[in-house]
């Protein structure tokens, strides 16, 4: 687990599992309103003891940063706003045809991970030691999900399955899914994510199971890729008067990049 000091104060950002080298990469994201801030990053091993336990610590622990608030000038300009159109976001019902389909795509490492998204939080399924991923939150209840593949070949698909009604809530309205910033375009069949061609877009597709919603991403080829999930929030036309030069934000996303490499230690049972 990823964990930001803020002031004393612990936000866990990110749930990481690593490859068979003991390598990850994480990323995650934080809102804090303006002040200074004493920001230092912990990396807690959550499994191999009797309770989470702390293996690496940032160098320096700590780093002073000055979040601003938004700047003011007696200067304005208007501008209109308006509504763009959202793709509706389709989800198939899924079936045995579906499950089947997924299932085989897990058993093959073409999914070489599964995410799982619910009440108690998120953890990573592994199904190829070659892969690593983590799972933070993002903006409005989204996620924000690291997936690095070390010799990997062709292209693979990324699932997400989210148990709880809360998670499921999230797709209830139309989404933005991005990989590595660009828009991730919907797929019509599942065939689409489970057998692309070669040269084909990343694509998504949504299915809902008796017990879950099934969020599938192919991802055309391998290195390190991040896949982010945000609900799209529609602008309401309107004029608005804005001072310059442009606001800074007051709330201000910080976002942690991590490479870490813990060794297993061996551990001797009397």
């Amino acid at each position: 687990m990823l964990v930001l000091i803020a002031n004393s104060a612990s936000h866990s950002v990110a749930n990481m599992t690593t490859d068979f080298q003991g390598e990850t990469e994480a990323e995650g994201y934080l809102s804090l309103p303006p002040g200074t801030y004493s920001i230092g990053l912990q990396v807690l091993d959550t499994l191999s003891f009797a309770s989470s336990t702390v293996v690496m610590v940032s160098n320096p622990m700590t780093q002073s940063v000055t979040l601003p608030v938004a700047a003011s000038s007696s200067t304005s300009t208007s501008t209109t706003t308006t509504s763009e159109p959202t793709q509706p976001i389709n989800t198939i019902q899924g079936g045995r045809t579906e499950d089947d389909g997924i299932r085989s795509a897990i058993q093959s490492s073409f999914i070489p991970a599964v995410v799982e998204v619910g009440v108690s939080g998120s953890s990573v399924q592994l199904n190829n030691g070659n892969f690593s991923v983590s799972v933070g939150r993002y903006s409005q209840g989204g996620y924000l999900i690291s997936i690095t593949g070390v010799n990997g070949t062709g292209p693979r698909a990324l699932l997400l399955n989210a148990t709880s009604a809360q998670s499921r809530g999230l797709f209830s309205g139309p989404i933005d899914i991005t990989l590595d910033g660009s828009t991730v375009q919907q797929a019509s069949t599942l065939s689409q994510v489970l057998s692309p061609k070669v040269g084909d877009p990343s694509r998504f597709i949504i299915i809902l199971t008796s017990t879950s919603l099934e969020l599938l991403v192919t991802i055309p080829h391998f290195s390190s890729h991040l896949v982010a999930i945000a609900p799209i929030i529609a602008a309401v036309e309107s004029t608005l008067e804005i001072n310059l030069p442009v606001l800074v934000v007051s709330i201000i996303v910080v976002t942690a990049l991590v490479t870490t490499v813990y060794s297993r230690r061996t551990r001797v049972v009397v």
